[in-house]
């Protein structure tokens, strides 16, 4: 499932969609996400958090996060902005604030918050000419309201420095555009100025996965995309996501997704 809205000049768009996992990223928004149903573990900036329905998520730009759903898929209301959407005095308030910020909402808040996800995306969808207004407006609420009626779980995270997010951002970024080719970990690592040994330490501690397993989770994620949005053969999506045995692509896709390309295929108008 996923349905998306975004404004003419995309300062802010909403997304509502179905996942097992969403590989560790970042971005150059702001980005707040609702959990509405499952669990996971959601790893912020390398420590990992188990989440259910009402975890709200605030990321920063710049920061890096992602889930793994326990079980079956999760759902989550995602909405990205960028912070000059917001009136001078919340940019201010936001840049004061010590982010990211990670709430377990109870029932209550919940709900409300879920009103105004809604009400998010039927402000993106129309075409009224105060729909800016009343966008930020609704997401100045949101982000005013968690601090003061729930506690930040990420509070407490140890924050490294920028040098550290920095290598992990271009380790990322590097892996985003060559995951389909075979990654030398050594070569990268000394591309980057750090010994193989230290490169792996660093980047499992802030990434919170090793580099192997983040490999494998953007080629995951994108073998499942090539799955439901192509007509590409099995055999072929293999290869194209870097591959070479098709034994271990089974494996490793069975145990992101719990099921088999086949019948994610088949039944592809069903799943994410």
């Amino acid at each position: 499932m996923f349905e998306y809205h975004q404004n003419d000049e995309e300062l802010c768009w909403i997304s509502k969609r179905t996942i097992h996992h969403s590989a560790i990223h970042w971005h150059s928004f702001y980005e707040v996400e609702l959990l509405l149903d499952g669990e996971a573990v959601e790893t912020i900036n390398g420590a990992p958090y188990t989440i259910k329905r009402g975890s709200l998520t605030v990321m920063p730009s710049g920061s890096f996060h992602g889930y793994r759903s326990v079980g079956s898929a999760i759902c989550l209301y995602t909405f990205c902005f960028q912070k000059s959407l917001l009136s001078s005095k919340m940019r201010n308030w936001l840049d004061r604030s010590r982010l990211p910020w990670l709430f377990a909402l109870n029932t209550a808040q919940t709900e409300e918050t879920v009103h105004w996800f809604a009400a998010l995306e039927k402000a993106l969808a129309s075409n009224r000419q105060e729909r800016d207004a009343v966008v930020q407006r609704i997401v100045e609420l949101i982000l005013l309201q968690c601090p003061s009626e729930a506690e930040n779980l990420a509070d407490d995270y140890g924050e490294p420095n920028d040098c550290q997010m920095q290598l992990v951002r271009t380790a990322l970024s590097y892996v985003d555009e060559h995951y389909a080719e075979k990654i030398n970990r050594d070569a990268l690592a000394e591309s980057l100025h750090y010994s193989a040994s230290h490169f792996s330490v660093l980047f499992h501690r802030l990434a919170g996965v090793t580099l192997s397993q983040y490999i494998a989770s953007v080629r995951m994620s994108r073998a499942m995309d090539l799955l439901c949005n192509s007509e590409l053969p099995i055999s072929a999506i293999i290869k194209e996501v870097g591959y070479t045995s098709e034994s271990l692509f089974y494996r490793t896709f069975h145990a992101y997704f719990h099921s088999n390309p086949y019948s994610v295929r088949a039944n592809r108008k069903e799943l994410p």
